[in-house]
């Protein structure tokens, strides 16, 4: 195994498992511990905290830097957590989402990432299950929902002139759309395989957070090296897939009515849980009624057509909006830092494509053959 660099060293190692119980979510309790043994190298995609237990509350044992390689010893079972050695770490525990495999043969030992599904707070969509419309293509690859054709109102006639006119948009297409919000560690993937150049300024947040702080030319290189990577033709979702998408159904404001956004959304007077200088992790509230998370607050996110002030003119069959000049592209869902009624269903934004900002995200769509 090569030597290993740059690893902080925080205290003891390990107490025995039996004496530190897990009571965290996203824990493992000892009656359901079991590792399936491994032994596969890997590399952290970020800095990355090593815990005593498979348990995010559990004590930090030591501080990897990004891409330091680990030697991966076993599989909690049921979880995304795993078991590793490095140098002055003889056991520890990281989350699958800030490492990935270093070969092909490693790479067959990672097993994608569990969809987090609430049976109670995720229907099936339409007359099927959720679970047989989840495409997950690779453990660094975003979970994606395929959706169904089907015919919206798009728009608010009684909301700012940049919603109106309410128009029937009928999409008559399947496509996929990103389960959740691209996360840090799938971006940092694209970083780690020389697919993107751009490196957020937002990258120390934790794997599981939406990246922030990329400019809609930047997630254009992600989108050719999630292609590539796949052979499936990913992209930005249009504005018309986007409010699909998020309304789920729905002709209410919100994906859960019409109601108070307290507590149901991350954004400026909705919660105060989460620290102000960034949105908490992905899925941290319930999903819509396609089973897709965080279209309300978080992180506002790029979508695929130009900006124009109205929807006079706008394509009726869930298209993009194109031209030949477009040097600000649409924004949908608001962000933390935006009040409830900027992260409404219908609510626009724009911003110059060249630019990264603090609170531009986004999540992929997926073209169906």
């Amino acid at each position: 195994m090569p030597k290993l660099a740059k690893v902080a060293v925080f205290g003891l190692l390990l107490l025995p498992l039996c004496q530190a119980p897990a009571t965290a979510l996203g824990a493992v309790t000892n009656s359901r511990m079991a590792i399936k043994q491994m032994n596969a190298e890997a590399e952290t995609l970020i800095d990355a905290q090593v815990r005593q237990r498979p348990d995010p509350n559990a004590p930090q044992i030591a501080l990897l830097m990004s891409g330091i390689r680990v030697l991966v010893t076993g599989h909690v079972t049921g979880t995304e957590w795993y078991r590793i050695t490095a140098d002055n770490v003889s056991i520890g525990y990281l989350s699958r989402d800030v490492i990935r495999p270093l070969s092909e043969q490693s790479a067959a030992l990672f097993a994608p990432l569990e969809p987090k599904v609430d049976s109670a707070a995720e229907p099936a969509v339409g007359q099927f299950d959720l679970k047989d419309r989840l495409v997950q293509d690779c453990p660094d690859c975003p979970v994606v929902v395929v959706l169904p054709p089907g015919s919206f109102t798009m728009g608010n006639n009684d909301a700012d002139i940049s919603e109106r006119p309410a128009h029937r948009v009928t999409i008559s297409y399947s496509f996929g759309i990103g389960r959740y919000e691209v996360t840090v560690a799938e971006w940092m993937a694209c970083v780690a395989d020389g697919g993107c150049s751009h490196e957020p300024k937002t990258v120390e947040a934790p794997a599981r957070m939406a990246v922030r702080n990329v400019s809609w030319e930047d997630v254009q290189q992600y989108l050719q090296w999630l292609s590539k990577k796949t052979g499936k033709a990913f992209r930005l979702p249009t504005e018309a897939e986007w409010e699909y998408a998020a309304r789920a159904g729905s002709q209410a404001q919100y994906a859960w009515g019409d109601g108070a956004a307290k507590g149901r959304a991350a954004c400026k007077g909705c919660d105060g849980s989460w620290s102000k200088k960034a949105p908490p992790a992905i899925g941290s509230y319930q999903a819509n009624a396609y089973g897709l998370y965080d279209f309300h607050g978080g992180a506002a996110e790029w979508t695929a057509d130009c900006w124009h002030r109205t929807y006079k003119d706008a394509p009726a069959d869930g298209s993009v909006r194109q031209e030949s000049a477009c040097p600000e592209r649409v924004l949908r869902g608001g962000s933390w830092r935006d009040g409830p009624d900027f992260i409404r269903s219908t609510s626009r934004a724009s911003y110059e494509v060249i630019l990264p900002r603090t609170t531009n995200g986004f999540r992929v769509a997926m073209t169906v053959q």
